[in-house]
């Protein structure tokens, strides 16, 4: 375990290597072990930084991001190489000082930000400069039509509907039922029939694109010295800066969907409000054992106010501030309507795992069930 991580980073390196030999463009997800519980350092990294377990590990972690960036360099790609270092949920709090500290509320499994917020890095040295913070709400579903973009194929959505879709053929293949009753076979892998996917994620590219372009315009107009204004008012009406405001792109995503493991939508994020449906009252390893509380008037949330998600818990005011903006719960109940309504032409492939025995005894109450209307 110690040494698992150079064994996937090398398998990487050398799938890279072999791309760039035969002149091939090539992706990679490099999934380490690291910052993931439980952490198993080697010998020689113990102790390094003074801080535990944890900080050790990171520097493991980012000695091998730091390799990995070298491989490019010295491959001759990186300029023209999207790299992203992320994580696929929030810290393990009840783990600490193995599972990682957060200043959000709550941990993986929760309904709460610190389960879902990650750190998100990119870069493409050939068309970003850097340097850019953003606070876009942005979804790992979105990388699919961003990635596809940066390729050339826009409108991955579309493009999808068009090519996989025989339905939309002016005369569909014999073995294909296009009548609504179910969903048509659109093409074969492995000797398995396959249906179309629905794409939840937005292509971020122009907005990349443009977030990189305003940083650039505002670093020459201060070293020009025309304005130190903040960049969101240099399109004030009394401010305007034309050729910034020209370009201006808005952001994609406003709307986030949590789901639990259970797949219930917990909680519905659109742009700074979020509103909870189900709440995670229970702390520590209990959030795995303790089911979700479903609350008959959803918990509101204003996250650019209030961020780290104190106010239910800890202000004299939030009953009388969450009445007054009430109003925000009907249109929340549109939107995850919207959404769940995706699933009648696109039903779920799996239902989610248990971690008891609900699933087995549903399957023989479905059995006995189905034996008592056969007699």
């Amino acid at each position: 375990m110690p040494t698992v991580d150079e064994e996937f980073q090398g398998a990487a390196e050398a799938f890279m290597e072999k791309a760039v030999d035969n002149k091939k463009p090539f992706f990679v997800w490099l999934n380490p072990s690291r910052m993931h519980v439980y952490t198993h350092l080697k010998l020689e990294s113990q102790g390094v930084t003074g801080q535990g377990l944890f900080a050790d590990g990171m520097v493991e972690n980012d000695n091998m991001v730091g390799e990995l960036l070298d491989e490019l360099d010295e491959l001759g790609v990186a300029d023209n190489t999207i790299v992203i270092y992320t994580a696929d949920n929030g810290a393990q709090f009840y783990k600490w000082p193995d599972g990682g500290m957060i200043p959000f509320h709550g941990e993986k499994n929760t309904n709460w930000e610190g389960g879902f917020r990650v750190p998100f890095l990119v870069r493409w040295p050939a068309r970003w400069k850097g340097g850019v913070v953003s606070n876009d709400i942005i979804s790992m579903l979105d990388w699919l039509p961003t990635l596809a973009s940066a390729t050339g194929i826009e409108d991955l959505q579309d493009i999808k509907t068009e090519l996989l879709n025989p339905c939309l053929e002016e005369d569909p293949p014999t073995e294909v039922t296009c009548d609504g009753t179910e969903l048509p076979v659109v093409y074969e892998a492995n000797d398995r029939d396959f249906h179309p996917l629905h794409l939840d994620g937005y292509n971020f590219l122009p907005r990349l694109d443009y977030l990189d372009n305003i940083n650039r315009l505002k670093l020459l107009l201060r070293n020009l010295k025309i304005t130190k204004l903040p960049v969101e008012r240099l399109c004030d009406e009394e401010t305007r800066v034309e050729a910034l405001c020209e370009l201006h792109v808005e952001a994609p995503r406003h709307e986030m969907f949590y789901l639990t493991d259970d797949a219930y939508p917990s909680a519905l994020r659109y742009d700074d409000w979020k509103l909870i449906f189900t709440e995670q009252r229970e702390k520590g390893a209990k959030v795995w054992s303790e089911p979700f509380i479903k609350l008959r008037i959803p918990i509101v949330l204003n996250l650019r106010r209030d961020p780290f998600e104190r106010a239910p818990e800890e202000s004299s005011y939030y009953d009388i501030w969450k009445t007054n903006h009430a109003f925000v719960i009907p249109p929340s109940q549109y939107y995850v309507a919207q959404f769940l309504d995706t699933f009648r032409d696109y039903p779920p492939r799996q239902v989610p795992a248990s971690f008891t025995i609900d699933g087995q005894l549903q399957d023989l109450l479905d059995d006995l069930e189905k034996m008592r209307l056969d007699d």
